[in-house]
This record gives C-alpha cells, sequence and structure tokens, in this order.
C-alpha cells in the first residue's frame, strides 16, 4: 500500500505535501486574462485550505498501488482528491503510465465508479497548455528531484466544476481541440462517448 509521506522515516526534509503546495502558490493559483482573469485552477486552494487533499508516497509499484488507491478513495468520503508521488519515475516510460491510467479511464474501467485518473510523469512529451498565456518556466520547485502524479478524483465532480466554469467564461478562449476533449471527458461522465489521451 501507498505511503503517507508524513508517516514515513524515509521522508525528506521537504515532504511532497510541502512541494505541491508551494506548486499550488506559484503556478496554479496565478490568475490569467485568457480565463477571464480566473486562476488556473479555482477550486486548488480551498480543496488545500480545507484538508481534501491527501498525498501518497509511492513504495516502488505504482501501477498496483494506483488500482489500492483506487478502492481505497471510492471507500471514502472525506478527501476529494488522492494524489499518488513517486521519485522512481525512471522504473517505467510515461506511455506505459498513461496508457495504464486511460485504460482505468474508459468505460470498463473505474468510470463505471465515477473515478477519473490524472497521471504526470517528467519525461512526457510536454503539451501547451489550453491556457494561452500560460507560463510556468520561472517555477522553482522546493524539491531537488523530479517525480511522478497521478491524480484520483471523482469524474462528476470534476464535470460539475467545469459546467460552472464555462458559464463564467473560462473556456472562453480555449482551442476547438482542447474544448473536444473537455467535451469527450464530459460525456464518459454520462455513460457515453471514447476518451482520447488526457491533456497534461
Amino acid at each position: 500500500m501507498a505511503k503517507n509521506p508524513n508517516n514515513s522515516k524515509y521522508k525528506n526534509p521537504i515532504t511532497y505535501q510541502e512541494d505541491l503546495l508551494h506548486w499550488v502558490k506559484k503556478v496554479v493559483n496565478k490568475p490569467y486574462k485568457s480565463i477571464n482573469g480566473m486562476t488556473v485552477c479555482p477550486y486548488a486552494m480551498k480543496a488545500w485550505r480545507d484538508k481534501k487533499v491527501e498525498v501518497f508516497e509511492c513504495d516502488g509499484k505504482i501501477f498496483r498501488q494506483i488500482v489500492e488507491l483506487t478502492n481505497t478513495f471510492l471507500a471514502q468520503n472525506e478527501k476529494e482528491i488522492f494524489i499518488l508521488c513517486d521519485k522512481e519515475h525512471e522504473k517505467y516510460k510515461a506511455d506505459d503510465l498513461f496508457t495504464f491510467c486511460e485504460m482505468l479511464n474508459s468505460p470498463s474501467g473505474n468510470i463505471v465508479n465515477d473515478i477519473w485518473l490524472i497521471p504526470f510523469h517528467p519525461n512526457a512529451d510536454k503539451d501547451a497548455s489550453p491556457i494561452k498565456g500560460f507560463d510556468d518556466t520561472n517555477y522553482e520547485p522546493l524539491l531537488d528531484y523530479d517525480f511522478t502524479m497521478v491524480f484520483i478524483q471523482r469524474l462528476s465532480q470534476l464535470n460539475e466544476a467545469s459546467y460552472f466554469l464555462e458559464k463564467k467564461g473560462y473556456y472562453d478562449e480555449w482551442d476547438k481541440e482542447d474544448l473536444t476533449e473537455l467535451h469527450q471527458r464530459r460525456c464518459l461522465g454520462n455513460g457515453n462517448g471514447k476518451k482520447k489521451r488526457q491533456k497534461r
């Protein structure tokens, strides 16, 4: 089972939680004119303040632990987001991680349980952000090494949030391709459609 890094005797002086919260404050909580003056994720800071995020440290078997954490997430209602972090990302390819999460995000996978996985891998090709003007080139993380992240959330909650943001003009300047991916994810939440590879 994945370990909570706060309880690990092997943790670094800087924890994953501290590094992630620093990233949220410096990158995710930054507003942009192209999304109607809203931040990259208007819900992120509140989730951290309300202690709705739980971070786990992978102990070497990330694919098994993704499944285990998904089941743990389903069995609780207190947290809105689980984040699995793994500094041993060189042990597997980015495409293998994305394919695995894509499979679980399919109609025959986690969708039946209202779960959505969003993977991040340091060695992945960097897709352009759908947010025009987005810039994190000067961001300096607290940890001195890269790590994989897998976000585990409820698809219905993500879709509800995106519907609200759409009404507020968040997506007004998004390109057609990015909007299509967003709408396909919503269709999956309604039991229809097919998913393309998740933007990272």
